[in-house]
This record gives C-alpha cells, sequence and structure tokens, in this order.
C-alpha cells in the first residue's frame, strides 16, 4: 500500500468481503489524496485511508467491507482509476454504501461533484457516508450541498 501512496497517479483496488458484495450494508470506502512534492508520499490519502478503516471497523463493521478504493495524483485525482473501479461495483450492485472521509475536499472538483451526482442519479439507494468528529457519529453526505440541481440539469446530456 506504501507503494501506491508514494507514486503520482498511482490507485489501488482490494476487495475484502466479497460475500457482503451486494447486501444492503455493502460498503466501499473510497480514498483520494494529493501528492506534494515535498512528501514522500501522500500524507492526506494515508490519512483518510487509516481513518476510513478505523470507522468501518468501529460503526460499519469490517465484515460489510467489500472494497478500498485509493486514488494518488497531484491534480486533485484527475485521473481516479480506482474511482472508476467503484464507479463500476456500485452500478454492478456490488457497493451500496460509500464512505468517504473529507467530502468536502474531495468534492471540491466540479467535474468530480458531478460525476458523483450522475452516478447517484443511475443508482436510486445509493449512500454516501462520512464520519463527523464533532458527532462522534457517521453522517449522509447529501450531493445536493456539492451540486445545485440547476448545475446537474445544465450539464446532462441525453442520446
Amino acid at each position: 500500500m506504501l507503494d501506491t501512496l508514494m507514486k503520482s497517479g498511482a490507485y489501488r483496488v482490494d476487495y475484502f468481503n466479497l460475500l457482503a458484495r451486494g447486501s444492503e450494508d455493502a460498503t466501499g470506502l473510497y480514498v483520494c489524496g494529493s501528492l506534494n512534492d515535498a512528501e514522500g508520499y501522500s500524507v492526506s490519502a494515508k490519512r483518510h485511508l487509516y481513518a476510513g478503516l478505523l470507522v468501518v471497523e468501529e460503526l460499519l463493521g469490517m465484515r460489510n467491507l467489500v472494497g478500498v478504493y485509493v486514488d494518488v495524483d497531484p491534480a486533485g485525482c484527475s485521473g481516479r482509476q480506482a474511482f472508476r473501479a467503484l464507479r463500476e461495483d456500485i452500478l454492478h450492485g456490488a457497493v451500496k454504501k460509500v464512505l468517504v472521509m473529507s467530502p468536502a475536499e474531495q468534492l471540491a472538483d466540479p467535474e468530480f461533484r458531478l460525476e458523483w451526482a450522475e452516478l447517484f442519479n443511475l443508482v436510486p439507494g445509493l449512500k454516501m457516508l462520512s464520519y463527523s468528529e464533532e458527532r462522534s457519529a457517521l453522517e449522509p453526505v447529501e450531493l445536493s450541498t456539492f451540486v445545485p440541481r440547476s448545475h446537474l440539469a445544465q450539464n446532462m446530456v441525453i442520446w
């Protein structure tokens, strides 16, 4: 894993409890971090990964963890290969919940917000969760907080 955190543009997908795939509690942990030239590895990705695994263990149950998806990129995770794998797993019904440790940070990119919004429109019932340190609890992430419906409608393409 450390090898992944040290390379610009690297990604990693690790699968765990395949028997949990498709269950109502099937969870994917998505981590996206930037790699600063001054650092030897992506500090943000490591921090989110460790914190996310702790939240899964304590609140969601490791038995429900289907996969961990990690993207490391200096340009705001523009490649997002792990996200692409997560997206496919969601579309195939393997993952029903996604834990994102810092949604505001990860959804700062308008194009990435739009990708999430499109995914949520395609998969009704998909849940994005984040951990609130203030409340010491999991909270749902409302994409409407990040993507106004008017913006989504303007960017949708009808085939």
